[in-house]
Formats: structure tokens, C-alpha cells, sequence
């Protein structure tokens, strides 16, 4: 019986320290390179978020959400989000604009089609 439990919490902290990202989308502009994500977890509302990455320097956190985010797109100096409107309230954090040059916009008119049209994560090792 104290195997069997053993067993059930080894394989419970297993699971849950998985360490790969689910990149749904990349967008490089310039030396500058935009990454839409989220972890792996047991669970359908994982948190996603999309980072900025600059060479040499940390990544930032550009935004987090829960399901709200269906699409982003990087044109020149301007981060354009598009919001499923009804999932908004899934926003947890937007980094204020400017972001290192950047102008972040937030369009709140996707459609239901483009939120079930969001980009499946593919599995990518974190380090």
C-alpha cells in the first residue's frame, strides 16, 4: 500500500514539473524576436504569454492571458494583439506602451471563428 501511494506522488511531481514550452507563434523583426507561449500543465486554462526577446539582453514579458489573445502580428515599431472580446476579461497583464520602441495596440474584434482558429502550441524543449 506505501509503495503504491510512493508510486502515485512520484509520478504526480513527475507531471507537473515539466519543464517544455508550447510555442504557438514566432514573429522575428529585425535582431528582435517575438514568442507566443505557454507550459505545459495538466488542465485546459493554462496561462500563455508573449515575451520579447533582444540580443544580449533578458526576455520581457509583453502579455499574459488566459484564452484571450486569438492572434498577434509585429508590423515595424507596432505590436498589434487581437482580442476575443467575451475571453478579455482572461488578460492578467499587457505591458504598458512604448515597449522598447514598439507601440502595442489591442484590437478587440475577433470572431468566435478566430478564436477557435488560434495556432496549436508546438512542443519545444525550454533550454
Amino acid at each position: 500500500m506505501k509503495t503504491r501511494v510512493f508510486l502515485w506522488v512520484l509520478l504526480s511531481l513527475l507531471l507537473l514539473s515539466c519543464d517544455n514550452r508550447f510555442v504557438r507563434k514566432t514573429v522575428k523583426s529585425g535582431d528582435d524576436v517575438f514568442m507566443w507561449y505557454y507550459f505545459s500543465q495538466i488542465g485546459n486554462n493554462s496561462t500563455e504569454r508573449i515575451t520579447l526577446a533582444r540580443k544580449g539582453e533578458d526576455e520581457v514579458l509583453v502579455c499574459e492571458s488566459v484564452g484571450a489573445v486569438t492572434n498577434f502580428e509585429v508590423h515595424s515599431d507596432t505590436v498589434l494583439f487581437t482580442i476575443y472580446a467575451p475571453c478579455a476579461k482572461g488578460l492578467i497583464f499587457v505591458h504598458s506602451s512604448p515597449l522598447l520602441g514598439y507601440t502595442i495596440v489591442m484590437d478587440r474584434t475577433s470572431s468566435y471563428d478566430d478564436f477557435l482558429a488560434t495556432p496549436d502550441g508546438v512542443k519545444t524543449d525550454l533550454y
